[in-house]
């Protein structure tokens, strides 16, 4: 293998113009100009926020929202730092997982710098991962690794190196830059791989620096993934990775309308105690064997109740609950073959705001996904009832369960009626 400072030599200006004119087309002959559909926006010039990323220790999650992590991950204003130590593995990842659309060709974007050129028992890794929650890393995905002995292309399926291909980097790790990967699911088409970055002469430079495919046979088992750093130390490391922005595109989707689906249920008989805290009432996820399906909260209503109330619907880590996922069921008025939306009502503990394991809380850990409000109002002839179920349209992570949460001054037996939307 070729030694790290072997790096590609510069692009004649007809190989640049030949490259430019290909890539106003994507892989199936359609024109992109412009109309691209962005997927992802995640600018790291945005502090820090669990909604957006997740940071993995060893494979373990590392609550940096409740002040965990301290000593690896710092929040660097326009970067977030890796500081790995000795012996270690960090991933950093997109909370989302973004979904492939059919019949177009996706770009996915990474940018990174490392404080120096890597030593022996150090990794980089960027890669889109389509792993699901209970499978390892890298289980099923596609992207780039780093060593101190040169650089690798690799398609990963169901846990094993499909290919890998030896890729010369036009810079190194050291100098900023941003890496760019476009592919298409079908199969038949290569990940092509592209490293943008400023040279001496004050100009961005995109140069393509390889590409990976697989004849006569299907890549990752999975179109939809997450983008990903991972920096593995062995030994010691004082070896720091300044994560930059990531980016995922559709191209020429612009015009593209997803196929969506409402699924709705009402969960009946739930109760307030009339603390005036936070209480759960119930909790759904994403089907474990369903997970790439992408589903957003489109509206949580009271219904029959007979005091005013608040709802509050958060995403949480789901070992700062006390669920069981074998009580995880398909709500009865949907079916398993058409909808991934599994629900329980067997909670009773959830995070507050300092990740603590309560059972009530003024300010809720996680972060919001849902709200909705009800309100009794007069006696008697004249009493009226209200309530109003704010459309957020803000998906649940298959890493995720979402809790449903409820706020009232007397006590109080309800049903909720929730309307998720699935594409699937």
């Amino acid at each position: 293998m070729f030694g790290p400072g072997n790096y590609r030599r510069k692009r004649s200006a007809s190989e640049r113009i030949a490259s430019g004119l290909d890539e106003t087309s994507d892989a199936f002959g359609k024109l992109i100009a412009d109309g691209t559909n962005n997927r992802a926006d995640l600018t790291s010039a945005f502090t820090y926020s669990s909604e957006s990323y997740r940071l993995y220790e060893q494979g373990e999650r590392v609550d940096l929202r409740y002040g965990a992590g301290e000593d690896v991950f710092t929040d660097e204003r326009d970067v977030y730092k890796l500081t790995p130590g000795a012996d270690n593995t960090l991933t950093f990842q997109t909370a989302k997982r973004f979904r492939y659309v059919v019949q177009y060709g996706a770009i996915w974007s990474q940018a990174l710098q490392i404080s120096r050129e890597l030593e022996a028992g150090e990794t980089i890794r960027i890669y889109f991962d389509g792993s699901k929650p209970t499978e390892p890393f890298l289980e099923d995905a596609h992207g780039l690794e780093v060593t101190s002995e040169g650089a690798v292309m690799f398609l990963n399926r169901n846990g094993s190196r499909l290919r890998e291909k030896e890729l010369e980097l036009a810079r190194p790790l050291t100098d900023w830059t941003l890496f760019q990967i476009d592919f298409n699911w079908y199969g038949v088409g290569p990940y092509r791989f592209k490293q943008i970055y400023t040279d001496d002469k004050d100009r961005q430079q995109n140069e393509r620096i390889g590409q990976i495919a697989v004849e006569g046979d299907r890549p990752s088992r999975s179109p939809n993934g997450r983008i990903t750093v991972e920096v593995e130390t062995e030994g010691e490391s004082d070896l720091e990775v300044e994560v930059g922005s990531s980016g995922f595109v559709v191209q020429g989707g612009a015009g593209v309308t997803p196929t969506v689906r409402q699924k709705s249920t009402v969960v009946d008989d739930v109760s307030h105690s009339g603390s005036g805290e936070y209480e759960p009432l119930f909790a759904f996820r994403v089907n474990p064997d369903n997970n790439l399906v992408t589903m957003q909260v489109e509206r949580v209503l009271p219904t029959d109740f007979d005091t005013s109330l608040v709802l509050n619907i958060i995403a949480v880590e789901p070992d700062l609950t006390d669920v069981d996922p074998a009580d995880f069921e398909t709500a009865p008025e949907q079916s398993a073959q058409a909808s991934a939306f599994q629900l329980t009502t067997e909670i009773t503990e959830f995070p507050d705001n300092d990740g603590n394991q309560v059972t009530s809380a003024v300010a809720p850990g996680g972060y919001q996904i849902g709200f909705a409000t009800s309100a009794v109002e007069g006696q008697g002839a004249g009493r009226r009832k209200s309530a109003l179920g704010v459309k957020r349209e803000r998906g649940i992570q298959d890493t995720d369960y979402a809790v449903v949460l409820a706020r009232a001054s007397t006590a109080d037996t309800f049903d909720v009626e929730i309307d998720t939307r699935q594409e699937w």
